[in-house]
């Protein structure tokens, strides 16, 4: 990408602004009253930097980053833009909705323009695989060597916040593993979410999903 290019993604992605907050909370409500999702550390998240928030993909990611992220945005005004696979853009429908909604193609040139705009970023390092976990691999990272975001965060000064998304993994497992008929019941499996700062992280660790 040459300098012409590189100002002009900069200028497009800077120029974003955050939807709506009531229109994703309507999108999600039904997601959030099904899963009903426990929040974990969010009161601890320092709000005064841009910080690049590095998170798991549960099995099929139906829910990854939707709902913690409204979330955040709801309670602390902090919205995240995900950085994901070039198969969203692919789908129809969905394709048209996630621009909207602050979804920006994964790649070096569009994290640095985000980073240079100032924006909060959340990205997947297990990216697409980690979606398609097979049998006895759930809640396995499988990021390997993909480690460009510690780079990235390195060379332009962003805090690094891990996130932990737990219950997903068990709730898909339990109905297509175990063959259960009670559906509803499966996927009632709590999801919690833990957001690990430097104040929060020993006293998160001690929390369980019950």
């Amino acid at each position: 990408m040459d300098e012409s290019e590189k100002i002009k993604s900069e200028s497009k992605l800077s120029k974003f602004n955050p939807p709506d907050i009531d229109m994703v909370d309507k999108i999600a409500a039904p997601l959030r009253m099904y899963f009903r999702p426990r929040y974990f550390g969010i009161d601890e998240v320092d709000d005064s930097r841009p910080a690049l928030y590095v998170t798991n993909h549960t099995i099929y990611g139906l829910t990854d980053g939707l709902l913690f992220g409204l979330e955040l945005f709801k309670r602390r005004e902090i919205f995240l833009r995900p950085l994901v696979d070039n198969l969203h853009f692919e789908i129809p429908v969905w394709k048209d909705w996630i621009p909207k909604l602050g979804f920006v193609k994964a790649n070096r040139e569009n994290c640095s323009a985000l980073m240079n705009a100032g924006e909060n970023i959340l990205v997947f390092p297990g990216g697409s695989r980690e979606t398609c976990k097979r049998k006895g691999e759930q809640y396995k990272l499988i990021w390997k060597d993909h480690v460009g975001f510690a780079r990235m965060a390195i060379q332009y000064g962003y805090d690094i916040i891990p996130v932990a998304q737990v219950g997903g993994d068990d709730a898909v497992l339990s109905s297509l593993w175990r063959f259960r008929l009670n559906f509803h019941h499966c996927f009632q499996a709590a999801s919690c979410i833990f957001l690990f700062s430097d104040s929060s992280l020993r006293d998160l660790l001690s929390h369980s999903c019950k």
